[in-house]
């Protein structure tokens, strides 16, 4: 499959990348750090296209970039891993930061899915990370829960568009997953004893993200989910 990675650089984003080699797909890396993707490229040979968070053509330029650059004839999936991990209380909150950052995701979301609806083939699948956040409570969580709650409805919601062109779009809310953007919370002494009643099947590694992400991309007859892979966390905290 030909497939067009955003968020490649990241931790989730380069272990995506990285089984989708192993399982000899084709991809192009989509990202934002000149430095970063350069490195992704000399570790990969995968081609690269950048793209800035405030510039919705930035993002059709990734699809072309796929076809020009990357020799793509189809684009059989897409696999967005943008976002950041804001965790700020109410009373501490930079607002106007705050609304930038859900902006800049929402807006990343909306072009990468009308890139979706004008380029993908039948049969394609788009997937997109989101947080458990989204679906049960969590203190400081309010920036994440916002801009991922939203990515989450508008998957649905092109999901229904899509089914006709047979495309299908999901999402995957993750719970803690063992990246660098989260290693202030499970890196600390004593953070897996601390939050085994949050986590019992403990926190996520990179790698199996992937695994899931890769099943979403190729399974035929989902669309419009939203798979929880989160350690237990809404099992145990279930309604």
């Amino acid at each position: 499959m030909n497939i067009i990675v955003f968020g490649a650089t990241g931790g989730v984003g380069s272990a995506v990348v990285r089984r989708l080699k192993a399982r000899n797909h084709a991809v192009l890396l989509a990202g934002r750090s000149v430095e970063k993707i350069e490195a992704l490229h000399r570790e990969t040979g995968f081609p690269v296209s950048l793209f800035q968070s405030e510039d919705t053509v930035s993002i059709e330029q990734v699809f072309q970039a796929a076809k020009e650059k990357a020799g793509f004839t189809e684009i059989h999936g897409i696999v967005s891993c943008v976002g950041t991990f804001p965790m700020q209380p109410l009373d501490r909150i930079d607002e106007k930061s705050v609304l930038q950052d859900i902006s800049d995701n929402i807006r990343i979301a909306l072009s990468i899915l009308i890139g979706a609806k004008k380029h993908l083939q039948r049969g394609a699948g788009v997937v997109f990370l989101s947080s458990v956040v989204t679906h049960r409570g969590a203190p400081a969580h309010v920036p994440i829960g916002a801009s991922k709650g939203a990515i989450e409805s508008m998957a649905r919601n092109a999901a229904a568009e899509l089914a006709k062109q047979c495309v299908r779009v999901n999402a995957l809310a993750l719970g803690l997953t063992k990246t660098d953007a989260t290693k202030r919370i499970w890196d600390k002494e004593g953070a897996v004893e601390r939050l085994a009643g949050l986590y019992p099947l403990g926190f996520n590694e990179p790698e199996d993200v992937a695994k899931a992400v890769d099943f979403l991309l190729e399974t035929p007859g989902i669309t419009g989910q939203t798979l929880a892979m989160d350690g237990g966390f809404s099992a145990v905290y279930s309604p």
